[in-house]
């Protein structure tokens, strides 16, 4: 997420990723850009994403609804929703 993204410097094997991989960015709404400035400057290769629509939605708050077993609607497409279901993916307690 966007939120974990600007912490990747606090990562295991940060350093490793940097070298290896090309992230994709999606920013929360009314996000600042200028907050990656110092990434890019460490050397940390990315895309900031901007031509979609936006959904003001954090993956704390699926991950809460799905281990509650409160509804995901509106919080993702509901294919997503069958699949995290099906697998019980945030579903400890089974």
């Amino acid at each position: 997420g966007y939120d974990q993204f600007l912490n990747i410097e606090s990562w295991k094997k940060s350093e490793f990723l940097k070298e290896k991989l090309f992230f994709i960015v999606i920013p929360r709404a009314g996000a600042d850009e200028k907050e990656f400035n110092k990434l890019r400057e460490a050397g940390y290769k990315f895309e900031i994403l901007k031509d979609f629509e936006l959904v003001d939605v954090s993956s704390s708050k699926i991950r809460e609804h799905a281990r509650l077993g409160k509804p995901l609607a509106g919080l993702v497409h509901e294919k997503v929703e069958e699949y995290i279901n099906e697998k019980r993916l945030y579903n400890w307690n089974s």
